[in-house]
């Protein structure tokens, strides 16, 4: 396993094919994650969990885990 990735925030680019973030410190790119789960290719309540799937790892690291 990696060292825990402790953002400060997350950058999101959520297209309609695509979606794709970034674990932040600052403008510094700490981590990344992609995945096929555009907006066009879910239904709305699939949204947070697609989400959640790519970025729980960066919350987890927080102490913010839901």
């Amino acid at each position: 396993m990696t060292d825990a990735v402790t953002p400060d925030w997350i950058a999101v680019d959520w297209g309609t094919s695509q979606l794709r973030v970034w674990a932040m410190a600052g403008g510094r790119v700490l981590a990344a994650a992609a995945s096929e789960d555009g907006m066009g290719r879910l239904a709305p309540a699939a949204f947070e969990p697609a989400l959640l799937r790519l970025i729980e790892p960066w919350l987890a690291g927080a102490g913010r885990c839901r």
